[in-house]
């Protein structure tokens, strides 16, 4: 996976919960401009569909204008994918 955009070096993600049981993940680059936001909900009991599985989390909703606006060689997929790794480390960290 390409860490392009999410380099530390050019974003700074951050996860925290909203006031709906969801999880947010905003992004901003190194000077404090807003790049993007995704929210997150635990994926319901019952649903079965590979490869998410239960005890995950889903993109329900997210604007990600500009991390796209910034160019770089990702996709939609790549930011997913690294949001999925932070929450991981979020919910392992008792937050």
């Amino acid at each position: 996976m390409k860490d392009l955009i999410f380099n530390i070096d050019k974003l700074l993600p951050s996860v925290g919960h909203s006031t709906d049981e969801r999880l947010v993940i905003t992004i901003t680059d190194n000077d404090h401009i807003h790049r993007g936001i995704l929210y997150f909900e635990r994926v319901k009991a019952g649903f079965n569909r590979k490869p998410i599985s239960m005890n995950s989390w889903a993109c329900v909703d997210a604007k990600t204008e500009g991390l796209y606006e910034m160019g770089g060689d990702f996709s939609s997929l790549d930011i997913l994918n690294k949001c999925q790794e932070l929450i991981k480390l979020f919910i392992s960290s008792g937050k």
